[in-house]
């Protein structure tokens, strides 16, 4: 067994290392110094909440600045926080403003004075405690994000906001801290006087903050101030405290706690160096246990100085401590010890590579606290800690992942831990700590992790078979998957949760008895929309590829521009599947292609045709290529394609997509679940480390207690109303997730960053126009040598027999001039007039009847859910009815619908459709692209169950020739329907068809309360 000292020392020597580097260098002077800080805090929480958040998610901090997708800079943030300021605010152009330089040009511009906290972040209450609580809350969820959209340089960017947001929680407590030492003493002569009348007020006197935690040393500062007691300082300090100071410097203390341990998991989660995913153990060198970690994963072959090496450079990445830093304090520790060892004539035995063992050391009449002593004196004289030391809260770097232990405590080899009275304990002479056995809470969290898992795994499954998913197996799976266990461990590559998940510290709240709060509830619940919203979509489509994605085979006979005889049709369409659907590569050769295609169906008129005969026979040949080809392609039939190709390429990207939600929902309910079980919150504070007997605080101020004293009946309410909460999110997040996907498909046939169809069509004009402008056409349209010859001698007679015309001679000898001339005219006009592109809605209604739909959750389709989620995002909570009626709802959402109707069938472009909206942007747009899905998903019900009554009847259902109108889709325009009200009511879900008047009649009343909502949306946004 251990002696808790034994990691103290050698993170001390860490934290003299990093300090400086780190910039954790308090500010002196008063409360008003601080000032500059926390705006600089405040304004690293708005990036980390930006950039965290999904576009399409209701940001949290300063909701009331502009929406976009850069945040704005710290002046504009400043700006808003002082908006009655005149004169335009200037601190700082820079990206990721220093924090230093900042605070104190915002303090020079007097821009740290007090203003509505509600403008940073609504907690319902102006305590400043409540608030820093709340706010190192929602710092640790977004804390615990390790993926977002955006590649390489979003991550970079993510990571330096992360130790922004940190080192300026750091620095602003730190600031306060040493602010408070100042107010007390610029307070004490009236406090004494106040406290003590009769006696005479003390001409100086050193007050000596308390080593490592908050407070003043009584016995030191009554030494250095005779006139006063060790109990005079402490009436005195407990009259300080009363007066605010220690709520706040509490509540921020807990924050920096919760907000270190969960962004230094997060950096141990992302370590994945090697093909196989490895479990870190987490300790005390600079965050884990190397040699435990090599221990438990005997799968990997590496040595330590390997794995040190590795996990150094991570922390380089993540932007932790820089990599030339992390040497230095390897060479500090190891001067250090071999100097110890020179004065003490004894060996320093290590217990990983930054700590010593002091237990493993005593003997021959010397205790392990005495060892520990003696190293700490020995650290003073050689490696002296500053005096800001003393004052600095533990720095994510300096604490080196141990979550009981304060590695900036200097006073003596160990802290006392007991349950008497604290503040007697002296240093350099503590009372005998607890030494439970390390191996118990190592077991004791293994088990809950284990525990965790199984209930996740259950989870997954009830939630896959409630959301009715098995139907989202496809058969392309079925060898590789068949269970849903298979489905997250074989395609999600589902990550088991560890005993060192993030997720088991980010969900609990524990810290500070935040599950006694009801906050709580929507923190997980908003974690939990966060990161399935940031799932890495990319990775999770990438696992299907092998099972329906083309053959790289394919992509390079494309490449290498092999003729339509080489390249069927068929692969040009599966890589154009791959481009809508898969994210696949981007081929420059495919528009070429399809163009090539599509004029190889052209066949030159027996006549020369005038300007619009061509222009009709190019665009009919276009609209062939069109429905023939791209639309059957998304139709998908298997008569025309038995290996349904791009409906199982839609069919597995719904499910993977659908899959990935419920998993991450399943985590986090488990999470829930095991962390407010009464096991939990009966946790000892060892147990949150597998050697804890190091570091344990006291009973008063540990974690422990505080969980203690929550009422478990009051933690079973929040964590089931959780848990509920998190899977009817679920509901709500598969279905966006499956539109936003949806949304995708009609815009990139046109406008897709791997491919546009509009590229296609500009390469099929200018073939168009060289085939009919061509040597062999303009000889088609030539006469022959006999015509030319008959027509020339017809010519000259009509000259000679007419003194009108006795002049007249042929104008030229050349039979291919006519046609020239007019083949090229036709050309020229032909230039100015692009290809048309299909519409995204009409694009949409034949998705909308595609195979790879027939198994999509009509709710996902559902055109008043759509509106309500929208007005929900942005209101940033649900709209009541008051404030959203159904009937306004429904009214909109018929008026949207007619348009689409109108649209799929010729009789109205995209640009005349209604633009009344609550919303700007392109929700409107996708509105039109659900409803007209929609559309086509009823015609294609419709189509099936009439096929259904003529297959009694009618002998060419049974026949190998089927007609068109069975294995086609129905091709846009669409005719006018007869009963417009009946597919209306049909398409909104409504229990009667509607009447002309009311999709044709006045928007005046629709416009007024479309104005309403509206404003409530911008006054939502500017109260946040």
């Amino acid at each position: 067994m251990q002696s808790s000292s034994s990691f103290l020392p050698a993170i001390m020597l860490l934290s003299q290392v990093l300090l400086p580097f780190l910039g954790i260098v308090p500010l002196a002077s008063g409360y008003n110094v601080t000032g500059g800080l926390e705006r600089l805090l405040y304004y690293y929480t708005y990036r980390l909440d930006h950039i965290t958040t999904a576009a399409n998610s209701r940001r949290i901090v300063a909701n009331g600045v502009p929406d976009g997708p850069s945040p704005i800079s710290l002046d504009e943030f400043l700006y808003h926080l002082h908006p009655n300021d005149e004169q335009p605010v200037h601190v700082s152009a820079n990206e990721f403003p220093d924090l230093v330089e900042s605070a104190k040009k915002i303090n020079e511009l007097g821009l740290a004075e007090t203003f509505p906290l509600q403008r940073v972040l609504d907690v319902g209450s102006d305590k400043m405690d409540v608030f820093f609580t709340e706010l190192g809350n929602l710092i640790k969820h977004r804390m615990s994000v390790t993926k977002i959209p955006g590649g390489s340089t979003k991550l970079n960017e993510l990571r330096t906001v992360k130790k922004m947001a940190f080192d300026s929680l750091n620095r602003v407590y730190n600031a306060r801290v040493q602010a408070s030492y100042d107010s007390f003493k610029h307070d004490f002569q009236r406090n004494f006087q106040s406290m003590f009348p009769d006696r005479q007020t003390p001409k100086s006197c050193t007050f000596v903050p308390r080593k490592g935690r908050w407070g003043l040393d009584f016995e030191e500062t009554s030494e250095q101030c005779e006139v006063l007691s060790e109990e005079d300082v402490r009436s005195l300090w407990n009259k300080f405290k009363t007066e605010g100071h220690e709520a706040s410097l509490a509540a921020l203390a807990q924050s920096l706690d919760d907000v270190e341990d969960v962004r230094m998991q997060a950096i141990r989660d992302s370590f994945q160096p090697f093909s196989v995913r490895i479990a870190l153990e987490e300790g005390r060198d600079l965050g884990i246990d190397v040699f435990e970690t090599i221990r438990e994963n005997p799968h990997i072959k590496i040595t330590q100085d390997e794995l040190w090496n590795l996990w150094l450079k991570h922390l380089d990445a993540e932007k932790v401590v820089h990599l030339e830093k992390s040497m230095q304090l390897m060479q500090r520790f190891e001067a250090a010890k071999t100097s110890f060892e020179l004065a003490q004539n004894r060996p320093v035995v290590l217990d990983g590579l930054l700590s010593v063992d002091f237990e493993a050391m005593a003997g021959n009449g010397t205790g392990a606290d005495e060892v520990a002593m003696a190293w700490n004196r020995h650290l003073d004289e050689h490696s002296p800690a500053t005096p800001k030391e003393s004052l600095s809260r533990r720095t994510l770097s300096a604490r080196a992942g141990n979550p009981d232990c304060d590695p900036l405590k200097r006073p003596g080899a160990v802290e006392t831990v007991t349950t008497q009275n604290p503040s007697e304990a002296k240093p350099g002479k503590p009372a005998e700590p607890a030494k439970p056995s390390p191996e118990a809470p190592k077991t004791k969290l293994k088990s809950a992790a284990e525990n965790a898992e199984l209930v996740s795994q259950k989870e997954f499954s009830e939630l896959s078979a409630r959301h009715k998913t098995s139907r989202f197996i496809p058969k392309e799976w079925r060898a590789k998957v068949k269970s849903f266990t298979d489905v997250r461990t074989a395609l999600l590559k589902h990550k088991p949760l560890l005993p060192s998940s993030a997720k088991l510290k980010a969900v609990t709240g524990l810290n500070g008895g935040a599950l006694g709060n009801g906050l709580w509830v929507a923190g997980v619940v908003y974690s939990f929309v966060s990161n399935s919203t940031a799932l890495d979509k990319v990775a999770a489509v990438t696992s299907i590829v092998p099972f329906v994605g083309c053959t790289t085979g394919a992509v390079a006979a494309l490449e290498q521009g092999q003729d339509e005889t080489m390249v069927s049709i068929d692969t040009s369409l599966c890589l154009l599947g791959d481009a809508l659907i898969l994210a696949g590569q981007p081929i420059a050769a495919l528009a070429v292609y399809l163009a090539r295609f599509v004029i190889s169906q052209f066949q030159p008129p027996p006549k020369t045709p005038t300007n619009n005969e061509t222009l009709t026979a190019r665009d009919a040949l276009w609209a062939n290529f069109i429905n023939a080809n791209v639309y059957r392609y998304m139709y998908s039939h298997d008569y025309r394609d038995p290996h349904q190709a791009f409906a199982s390429k839609l069919n597995n990207t719904l499910a993977v997509t659908a899959y990935g939600v419920l998993a991450e929902a399943a985590d986090t309910i488990a999470a829930i679940n095991v962390t407010s079980s009464d096991e939990t919150l009966a946790e000892e504070p060892g147990a949150k480390d597998s050697k804890s007997a190091k570091g344990s605080k006291s009973a008063k101020g540990s974690k422990s207690a505080k969980v203690k004293r929550l009422d478990a009946n009051v933690v079973a309410q929040r964590a089931q109303e959780a848990m509920q909460k998190v899977r009817e999110a679920a509901t709500v997040e598969v279905s966006r997730q499956q539109r936003d996907f949806l949304f995708t498909i009609p815009t990139n046939l046109n406008e897709g960053k791997l491919f546009q169809l509009r590229d296609a069509g500009q390469e099929f004009n200018k073939r168009f126009i060289e085939r009919m402008t061509s040597k062999e056409n303009v000889e088609h349209h030539s006469d022959s040598i006999f015509q030319f010859w008959v027509k020339k001698g017809l010519e000259i007679l009509a000259g000679n027999l007419s003194p009108v015309i006795t002049e007249l001679k042929p104008t030229s000898w050349d039979r291919h001039e006519d046609a020239t001339k007019k083949l090229s005219a036709t050309g020229e006009y032909i230039a100015t007039q692009p290809v048309k592109m299909p519409s995204r809605v009409s694009t949409a209604f034949v998705l909308g009847q595609s195979k790879g739909l027939a198994a999509l959750d009509q709710d996902t389709l559902s055109a008043q859910g759509y509106i309500r989620q929208i007005v929900r995002d942005a209101l940033g909570r649900s709209a009541t009815e008051e404030e959203l009626p159904t009937s306004y709802v429904d009214m909109l959402a018929i008026r949207h619908a007619s348009d689409v109707v109108d649209a799929i069938a010729g009789q109205k472009k995209e640009e005349q459709m209604s633009t009344i909206f609550p919303l700007e942007g392109a929700a409107r747009q996708n509105l039109h692209l659900l409803l007209a899905m929609k559309c086509g998903g009823l015609y294609e019900e419709r189509k099936i169950a009439g096929i259904e009554e003529e297959r009694q009847k009618q002998a060419w259902v049974l026949s190998s020739t089927a007609p068109s109108q069975v294995i086609d889709p129905i091709f846009p325009p669409m005719e006018k329907p007869s009963h417009k009200g009946r597919l209306l009511k049909m398409m909104l879900g409504m229990p009667n068809d509607l009447p002309a008047s009311q999709y044709e009649g006045s928007d005046d009343t629709l416009v007024k309360d479309t104005q309403k909502i509206a404003s409530k949306i911008k006054g939502a946004k500017k109260r946040n």
